[in-house]
């Protein structure tokens, strides 16, 4: 066994299997426009709308699909440059829903030296118009709201995994690397500076090799972490940090076939876990967490 592989096996050798539904396809995604399916979002502000991109080599946009898969709107996103998008989030602060687009990627670890640095998009999240029976996708703009240069405070890292803790004004970041290497990390959130420079301090290590998603639930009481081929859930209780809650055996997801999974997201009310893949026809799949 490889010292990654072994790593893992003792970090989980006593994991809690997750009492949950086994996951079930709700949808196809079939639009040729969304074939590098990287971060996953369910809308606060649209009901039933999960808001996807691309992995790197896409526009800055945002598209909304509907329950059937189908591309319901397209989103420009001004002021947002896509050097690798790697995770998006929805969540509510302050009074209003915001989308978060994480531009952190960084496969080469070249950010903020060769390419541009690592860089997390703010943004209110849109409210669509409902048009019966429409039958191509609404195509709007909207405006960054704020833009947080972000920084690692112990050097470089690749990243695809990126969630927002609302109760504890944290942006929680886990790096995609060898086991032992993976470090959960957080930064400050804030909705009223409109171009900020923070700096992600490491908090613990998650010990899950090549991370590429990472949702917080509304209620910021769980955390879902995915690889493509695993996946946890990780309970924090009351006046407790992440850390401390990474400290204990997580939850083990009983995970679907995805042919390049790099997606997780909670739906609002935090019942259930939705995931996709990259590439075109692929389907979505979730996940029910009412037994949890």
């Amino acid at each position: 066994m490889g010292s990654w592989l072994l790593s893992y096996a003792v970090v989980f050798s006593q994991p809690r299997i997750l009492a949950a539904g086994s996951p079930r396809q709700v949808a196809v995604v079939n639009d040729p426009m969304i074939s590098e399916s990287s971060g996953l979002a369910a809308s606060r502000s649209n009901p039933g709308l999960l808001w996807v991109h691309n992995d790197s080599g896409d526009t800055s946009r945002l598209f909304g699909l509907g329950p059937d898969g189908h591309v319901q709107t397209i989103v420009n996103v001004q002021g947002a440059e896509a050097v690798d998008w790697e995770d998006v989030c929805c969540f509510h602060h302050d009074g209003q829903n915001w989308l978060l687009v994480a531009d952190v990627g960084d496969n080469l670890r070249q950010r903020g030296q060769s390419q541009p640095g690592c860089r997390l998009y703010l943004l209110r999240e849109p409210t669509l118009s409902t048009v019966a029976q429409r039958t191509r996708p609404q195509v709007i703009s909207s405006p960054v709201h704020a833009v947080i240069d972000l920084l690692y405070e112990d050097g470089i890292w690749d990243c695809e995994s990126v969630g927002v803790d609302v109760e504890r004004n944290e942006i929680l970041l886990v790096t995609k690397s060898l086991p032992q290497d993976s470090g959960l990390y957080v930064a400050p959130l804030s909705t009223t500076e409109k171009h900020q420079h923070v700096t992600a301090r490491r908090i613990g290590g998650l010990f899950m090799p090549f991370a590429t998603a990472l949702d917080v639930s509304g209620d910021s009481r769980r955390m879902a972490v995915v690889s493509m081929f695993n996946g946890v859930l990780i309970h924090r209780d009351a006046n407790e940090d992440w850390a401390a809650a990474c400290l204990r055996p997580p939850k083990v997801l009983s995970m679907p076939p995805r042919q390049q999974g790099e997606t997780v997201c909670f739906s609002p009310d935090g019942k259930t876990l939705f995931m996709n893949s990259e590439f075109v026809g692929q389907p979505l799949w979730s996940i029910s967490l009412e037994a949890e």
